[in-house]
């Protein structure tokens, strides 16, 4: 997305989704700054940087709590690099809704109001597992809370250049062949 393409059937193979492929490929195979399969076996990215095996991965706030409580030396974030249209990131959402069959909505509104108050969305922040959605807890001490990482605020700068998630009926088949596709570039 930051190249200016993306991964549904009608963007991978437009050249800027190629590019930016070939990009990634290119940080394994060429400049080897980043781990082949046969390099990392069957080690997460995430476990490879908390060994100290890697300078850097791509991951995202549901992290935090993890590398809080694992990692035993100094991390924080950066933004996503820059691409040829910015530094695009897909953005995620969780929500609660109310089944139309329910046969206890009032019940299901008041927990949905609840969940969602200031109050309850300051505790979730404070897990350090999830970006609030509400700006008010977003710009609360729960989340700025001064704890790792330093640059907290990357996650808050961040929604306002991201692209929802594009998530369709076939979403998950799209991803398992992208997946399949890319591992036999990149390795």
């Amino acid at each position: 997305m930051s190249n200016g393409g993306g991964i549904l059937p009608d963007e991978i193979n437009k050249q800027n989704s190629r590019e930016a492929i070939q990009f990634y490929a290119d940080l394994r195979k060429k400049h080897q700054v980043a781990p082949l399969k046969s390099e990392s076996a069957s080690a997460t990215m995430a476990q490879m940087f908390l060994q100290q095996r890697l300078g850097m991965y791509l991951s995202g706030r549901w992290m935090v709590p993890k590398l809080r409580e694992e990692a035993d030396f100094n991390w924080d974030i950066a933004s996503f690099p820059r691409g040829s249209e910015g530094s695009i990131v897909q953005l995620d959402a969780s929500g609660w809704a109310i089944a139309k069959s329910s046969s206890h909505k009032d019940e299901a509104k008041k927990l949905i109001e609840f969940l969602s108050s200031k109050e309850s969305s300051e505790k979730f922040a404070q897990s350090g597992l999830i970006v609030p959605a509400r700006e008010d807890a977003a710009n609360s001490k729960y989340f700025l809370d001064g704890k790792k990482p330093e640059n907290t605020k990357i996650f808050l700068d961040t929604i306002k250049t991201s692209k929802p998630t594009p998530v369709t009926i076939d979403y998950r088949e799209i991803t398992d062949k992208l997946k399949k596709d890319t591992e036999k570039i990149f390795n």
